[in-house]
This record gives C-alpha cells, structure tokens and sequence, in this order.
C-alpha cells in the first residue's frame, strides 16, 4: 500500500494482501495435516516408475493393543509372507500411516487391478480404498490425511470459467489444498450434474465443493447449489447459507467469498465499519445483496443504491465506505465520493483499448483516476478485490476441512 499525497487515495493492494493470506493458509494446512494427518503427497508411492494404482481392502475392527505395537506386527507379518510382487518400494510404517491404520498382511499382482491389500485378519470385504495418482477415495474410514480438499465442478468449455477453474487449482497447490476438478460437457443433464453433486458430498476427502457459475441455460442454478452439502458449502451461496446470514444473531457455515473478500480488506487495510455510513452499488446475488448483509453484522447503516434507485451520486456521495458492484464500467466519478472514503470496487469490465494488444482493457465500476484523487482508500482493477475472492475460497475450503477433521 502507499500514500502519495492528501489528496491521493491510499491503494488497497489486494494481490499483497491475498498473497499474504494464502501464506497463513499454507502454513495452517501444514498444521493441521502434521496434527491430524499421514503425508500423501511426493510419498514415493506414485511416483513416474513406481506403482501407478494399488487398492486396499480393509476393515474397522482392529486388534487391540498400541499403535507403534500395531506397526511392528505389520512390520514383521508384512515382511516375513512370500510376495508374489517387488514392493521393495514400500516401507512398512509408510503404507501403514497411509491408510490409517488399516490392517495388512500381503500382496498380490494382479494385471487388471493392479496391487491388491489383503487385511490382518483375512476378511476382505469390509471398506475399500483405492488409490490413483495423488487422488484417492474411501467408503467408511477417514483417508482425509489431514488434507483439505476442494472439488470443482465446472460444465461446458466457457474460457472465463475454464479461467477461473484454472486459477483455482494453482492457488489449490500453493497452500497444499487437494484439488478434485470434475468435467462435464455443456449437454450434461440437470441430473447427471446433481448425481456428481451428491457423489461429491459423500467423498470423506472433500471439504469442499464449488460449482462454476453460469450453468447452461437448461440447468436450473438454484436446484444445483441447494444440493449441496451445507458443510461443503465454500461458495457461501446455499440457501440455509444465505439465510442464517441474513437473520440476527445466527452465523453461517460459510460466508460467500467476494464479500466476505470486500470486508477482509477493509480489515486488514485498518479501517473500521461499526457506526459508518456504507452504501452498496448493486444487489445481485452473488455480492451486492450478501456484502449489504455482512456490513449489516459489522454494525455499518447500510444502503443500497440500483438501476431503479433516484438520484444515485447523492446516496453514494454521503458513504463512508462504497462497495461497487453493478457491472458497469466506470460509473462511479470522483464527484461522487466524500472525501476520505474507502472504496472497493469489484467491477471488471472489458473496455476497447486499441493500445492494448489484446484490444481491450479491464477496468472497475470506478473511474479509479478521478476517485483515486478524492477517496482515502480504493481498491484497483484489476488487483483489489479478484486475489481476494481465490483467498476466500481457499480460506473456506481450510475451514470445511477442519469442521469435518476436529469434530
């Protein structure tokens, strides 16, 4: 951030801020995966030469005694079997860790299933865990490892949202989050897509699940998003969500992330917003209408200004704070902001720039260079508001992941 003058907006850098907090994500995932988990990641097991799918079958009702007593007897049965099938790339206390205490005693080859597990005890048909690549599933046992997981369903071959799931799943690997990316085409069903919902809300190791709005215009948006799981919520957007957000005294699973983004940098940025004046411009579903609520719960009188509401400047010029969210590009002008405001805009409009080699340009709700000269705080475009939505989403997906693992 950096003050130029008095009459210079302070800039609220929120790739900084976002970057800053996807830091302490990180390190909070680490955390709760040394704390709760076994390493799944880089753990030989997978690797371009080694095995490429094994499958474990397993049971629940282990034999008594300690667990370091437990892995010796593994230890010592695993290795003393004849094995039809070079494991030497196996470590005992590694496969054991891995599959949480699953009890086993050998191996086999086969050609089609690859490596199969056999239990302790010979029962074969209890709980089955396969493992792919760095991706697993499990029925009945926790083979979380500690590890938040966020799956994103997106349909179609829409470049922005392809985009978007693309930005997610590299932010995902930055912080150590798993990240499950499920692909459907633009001609799905509306039941198929629910089927991969419901799938998802049973997988023990995803903590969260996003669907990738738009959806095509034979799939209904809100019968899509209720169907998920209120504890898998991250996007905020499911209707018991929204409405514990919008009741006095009751706090949501989860909040959604571009608001919950909007108030983060304000936070962190230093600036208050109990008692303060804030006017929100817009009231979709997405941001205008959740950010009013949430500015609503930090004590702010709020406002809402939209495409029907009378003499806007003047509602918007009275704001201590301004949250810009109608989509159109630069309406906002200076003379429209009180002195000393904070104002975050969360516009991304495409404008035609011949300069630009791509032709256009991106730009806010904001006219930044005339508020940039009258406001105390403002957000650019693009770099305010956009890191911070990711860093939401992944701020979400952690809480998910430790709802589910510490309960």
């Amino acid at each position: 951030m950096a003050s130029q003058s008095d009459h210079q907006a302070t800039i609220i850098d929120g790739k900084a801020i976002a970057q800053t907090i996807r830091s302490e994500i990180a390190a909070e995932v680490h955390d709760l995966s040394q704390k709760y988990g076994k390493s799944h990641v880089n753990d030989g097991l997978t690797s371009e030469n080694d095995v490429n799918q094994f499958h474990c079958r397993g049971h629940e009702d282990l034999y008594e005694g300690a667990e370091d007593d437990r892995v010796a007897r593994f230890q010592d049965r695993f290795w003393d079997i004849e094995m039809k099938v070079d494991i030497s790339m196996f470590e005992a206390r590694t496969l054991w860790d891995m599959f949480y205490e699953v009890p086993v005693y050998g191996m086999y080859n086969n050609e089609d299933e690859g490596i199969e597990l056999l239990p302790f005890d010979g029962h074969d048909d209890s709980s089955i865990i396969s493992y792919t690549g760095s991706n697993y599933a499990s029925n009945d046992i926790n083979t979380t490892n500690g590890v938040p997981g966020l799956a994103v369903v997106i349909i179609g071959n829409r470049k922005d949202s392809q985009s978007y799931v693309s930005m997610k799943r590299k932010a995902c690997a930055e912080v150590g989050i798993k990240s499950f990316d499920i692909d459907l085409p633009e001609q799905v069903s509306e039941a198929e897509v629910i089927s991969r919902v419901h799938e998802l809300n049973a997988q023990p190791d995803v903590h969260g699940i996003l669907v990738q709005l738009p959806l095509p215009k034979h799939i209904n948006e809100e019968k899509v998003l209720s169907e998920i799981s209120i504890e898998k919520d991250v996007d905020g957007f499911h209707p018991l969500n929204i409405g514990k957000l919008a009741m006095k005294g009751r706090e949501p699973l989860f909040l959604p992330c571009t608001p919950k983004g909007c108030l983060e940098l304000l936070s962190r940025s230093g600036i208050s917003i109990k008692g303060k004046k804030a006017v929100v411009v817009g009231r979709s579903n997405i941001v205008g209408l959740p950010v009013a609520l949430l500015l609503l719960k930090a004590d702010a009188t709020v406002s809402i200004v939209h495409s029907h509401t009378r003499d806007p400047e003047t509602i918007i010029r009275e704001a201590d704070i301004v949250i810009a969210a109608a989509g159109q590009a630069m309406m906002i002008k200076g003379d429209w902001i009180k002195p000393g405001a904070a104002v975050i805009d969360v516009g991304t409009n495409a404008v035609d720039d011949p300069k630009r080699k791509s032709g256009y340009r991106l730009v806010g709700d904001v006219d930044f260079h005339e508020v940039f000269k009258v406001a105390g705080w403002v957000t650019p475009v693009p770099g305010g508001v956009g890191p911070m939505t990711v860093a939401m989403l992944l701020r979400n997906t952690l809480d998910g992941a430790k709802f589910k693992i510490e309960q």
